[in-house]
């Protein structure tokens, strides 16, 4: 036995423990009865190597199949990894492991990159989402069904649509609007971009639909985009209401005084008596319009801030009761009494000393003028925490409630033939709107009809000497008295 190779052994080993008992009894020519003791241990030991032999090609097959499981489950999505690397496997499997091995290097990377790309999408899809529904302008996404297949919130602000998921519902279903459905269905059979406004019933809202085709896959879709044009149709009938006031304005002085001037250049200037009044009529008539115009002028500087309003301590009760001595004359030729209400002497608020006396003169006149004879325009200050109140009150026509809101517009007159009547250009309490607010303030309306009004202007008190910015505009803090600005 010992001198047997160990290579030949094992092949002994593997023909089966026969083999090795015949081979061993043979070369040992011993007797009968140590030849069968010989078998049974050869056969023994042939038994146990060949064991040893198939536990040792067993152990080597289960860690190359397991290399080639770990490949397989490389491959796999639920646990993909770089693919490992196998250096001691013997030549029979080290090519398949390698082929193993390269598949799923390749589809490691084709993997890695579908997950960037996806990754991708869905960044850029996140981005186009946060895009969409931050906008203001509304997005309607429908399909040749009017089946809806986007809508995002702006859109939904303004049709006022019922519920969220709204995908897939047919348009007609969720807007009432018979308008903009009447623009769809022209829209389906024209195929053609448009553009309309649209003013939607429900909520009393000018929209601008720009509406354009689309393709999806086989058909064709459309998408409505929504542009609220409320305020800008507002403001386009501000401007035109604007010129129309401003060109009767006008027409209504230049009128008198070409009719003057065409008098005296047909012999009045040969009438001594006449031709003065005349001349005094065209001098008025020409002071009406330079009002008007310097009106303008102020209240477009005011609301585009080009003046840098300089706001000082002033004294309102000054101030008020100089305005008022100023207007007694007049009131008194309408038999209306102006009376001055107020326990307060002294009351500092921070303001410019023009502006101010513009708000208070334009309260007065207007007190004055929509009063009625008898009537009585009482004048009162206060000061109520950190406000100063100053208060003007008529007995006179009084403002119905619809005019409320819009008394403060440019050129807006409840009674326009008493207003033409009392010369007014129809921008005062506009001018003093915006004055008040430049000044940290507010305004304040009660009327009744037929009893009269109360316009209430709250201002900040000055309590400090400190700098206030008006914004957009420079300020400077600096001493101020009335009797200054007459000099």
């Amino acid at each position: 036995m010992t001198a047997l190779s160990f290579r030949m052994q094992l092949l002994l080993c593997a023909a089966g423990p026969i083999v090795g008992c015949l081979l061993v009894g043979a070369f040992a020519n011993v007797p009968g009865n140590v030849l069968l003791w010989q078998c049974c241990v050869g056969a023994f030991i042939g038994a146990a190597l060949c064991w040893q032999v198939l536990q040792h090609h067993r152990r080597l097959l289960h860690e190359h199949v397991e290399n080639l499981r770990l490949l397989e489950r490389a491959l796999t999505e639920e646990e993909l990894r770089p693919p490992t690397r196998f250096s001691n496997s013997p030549d029979e499997f080290l090519q398949i492991e390698q082929q193993w091995n390269k598949t799923a290097q390749r589809v490691y990377a084709t993997v890695e990159w579908l997950r960037r790309r996806e990754q991708g999408l869905v960044n850029d899809r996140k981005l186009l989402q946060t895009v969409l529904e931050s906008m203001s302008e509304g997005l309607v996404a429908i399909d040749q069904s009017q089946a809806i297949l986007y809508v995002n919130p702006a859109a939904r602000r303004m049709l006022e649509l019922p519920g969220r998921d709204l995908v897939n519902k047919a348009l007609w279903e969720v807007v009432r609007d018979k308008s903009l459905l009447a623009h769809v269905d022209d829209l389906l059979s024209s195929e053609l971009p448009s553009v309309v406004r649209i003013e939607l019933s429900r909520q009393r809202n000018v929209v601008e639909v720009s509406s354009f085709g689309v393709s999806l896959g086989p058909g064709t879709g459309f998408v409505l985009m929504l542009r609220d044009v409320t305020e800008l149709k507002r403001l386009e009938r501000s401007r035109r209401d604007f010129f129309s006031s401003v060109s009767h304005e006008l027409k209504t002085p230049l009128t008198a005084i070409q009719c003057y001037a065409e008098t005296l250049l047909d012999g009045g200037m040969d009438d001594a008596q006449n031709s003065g009044i005349f001349l005094d009529r065209i001098v008025e008539q020409s002071g009406k319009m330079l009002e008007l115009v310097q009106d303008i002028l102020r209240l477009a500087r005011i609301e585009s801030q080009m003046e840098t309003l300089v706001l000082v301590p002033l004294r309102l009760d000054e101030f008020v009761l100089e305005c008022v001595s100023e207007r007694v004359a007049i009131a008194q030729s309408r038999e209306i009494d102006i009376v001055v209400e107020t326990e307060v002497t002294e009351l500092t608020v921070r303001g410019e000393p023009v502006g101010l006396r513009s708000i208070i003169q334009n309260l007065l006149t207007n007190a004055i003028n929509y009063n009625q004879s008898g009537g009585t325009v009482r004048v009162r200050w206060r000061a109520a925490g950190n406000d100063a109140v100053l208060e003007i009150e008529d007995t006179g026509v009084g403002i119905a409630e619809e005019h409320r809101d819009r008394i403060f517009e440019r050129f807006y007159r409840v009674d326009k033939a008493r207003s033409r009547n009392d010369a007014g250009t129809g921008l005062g309490l506009a001018i003093v709107k915006h004055l008040v607010s430049q000044f940290g303030g507010r305004i304040e309306l009660e009327s009744q009809l037929g009893r009269g009004s109360l316009f209430r202007v709250l201002f900040p008190l000055n309590e400090a000497p400190e700098l206030t910015v008006v914004p957009g505009q420079s300020t400077l803090l600096a001493p101020f008295s009335p009797s200054e600005q007459e000099n």
